[in-house]
């Protein structure tokens, strides 16, 4: 179900025509929509917390916001597309792309050496979950309990817990240790059963409802020769589309350009972290592509928490 905040002053104009619009299609729609109407003098408490500086604004599943009274047209096509999307729980990226990750696609996070990507994962999982939804979580460059404990500190370890882990990171200590995960493989190079092991995880989840993460490619790549990891790639993003399951796709920015834009061709949404080291360690982001085209093309500068990934910059 799609949550309509609006906010509004008798004394301002618009505002009625706003909540005529709204009532009309919660009339029309009442099993999709949900509409709270506050009032900014009465409701003062409640519109800082949003950020609420205009009236009338109207904000849809806390993310997309209108600062004037759209069109019948214009509202009806907003939430039919987020019922289509997965929003990520960070509130910048969400504002960016109206709504978050479209669902089953494939969505490539690309960016330097400690600009966050792992952060970005791991913060869009614990949302997954918290929203009903699967998460598995293929691990390479971390072991799945260091995940877990990402996860606990973003969200609650009872989240942490419901996370699916493939352990991509075991194999690397030898036959004299065992994963104690349901799956794993033995070696990084045996890419076939990679393929079918992470397709077994993700095929005993609900389809629809569910987001791998494969962080990262990087650590394919150290492995295994380039055309073996992007054939891996293209097959497994087929079969994730069978599913209606979105994947994630961590690439870190160091790879040869000719690898890096085959990904990117793979990639129906594409987010760029970066890192600036001669800057203070200043962080941006930015959502280069996505598939319905209507995201924000701006860099957003953000910092890495303990809440996960967030901005003081201003953002609609």
């Amino acid at each position: 179900m799609t949550k309509i905040y609006l906010f509004r002053a008798d004394v301002a104009a618009y505002c009625d025509d706003a909540q005529d619009l709204l009532e009309e299609v919660k009339e029309e729609y009442p099993d999709k929509i949900s509409l709270q109407i506050f009032d900014v003098e009465r409701d003062r408490r409640i519109a800082r917390k949003f950020g609420v500086t205009k009236v009338p604004t109207m904000i849809i599943d806390e993310t997309l916001r209108f600062t004037r009274v759209p069109t019948r047209d214009e509202l009806l096509h907003v939430i039919d597309v987020k019922r289509k999307r997965i929003p990520t729980g960070i509130g910048f990226v969400d504002a960016m792309t109206r709504g978050g990750m479209c669902r089953g696609d494939s969505v490539l996070v690309e960016g330097d050496v400690g600009a966050g990507k792992t952060s970005f994962c791991v913060q869009v999982a614990a949302k997954a979950v918290k929203d009903g939804m699967n998460a598995v979580y293929v691990c390479t460059n971390e072991t799945p309990d260091e995940i877990r404990e990402k996860l606990a500190t973003v969200e609650d370890a009872h989240t942490a817990e419901k996370v699916v882990m493939v352990d991509l990171y075991s194999w690397r200590l030898g036959e004299i240790y065992t994963s104690k995960e349901e799956y794993t493989t033995e070696n990084i190079t045996d890419l076939a059963k990679l393929l079918a092991v992470v397709n077994k995880a993700v095929q005993e989840k609900t389809p629809g409802k569910c987001v791998l993460f494969l962080d990262s490619v990087s650590e394919l790549l150290l492995h295994n020769e380039l055309e073996e990891v992007v054939y891996f790639c293209e097959k497994l993003s087929a079969k994730l589309k069978t599913n209606r399951t979105t994947g994630v796709y961590v690439l870190e920015n160091i790879h040869p350009s000719e690898f890096r834009e085959t990904m990117r061709f793979l990639a129906n949404e594409i987010y760029e972290l970066r890192l600036d080291r001669q800057d203070e360690l200043r962080r941006k982001f930015r959502v280069y592509k996505t598939r319905l085209g209507d995201h924000a093309k701006h860099w957003v500068l953000y910092q890495i928490t303990g809440r996960g990934l967030v901005t003081e910059e201003p953002f609609h």
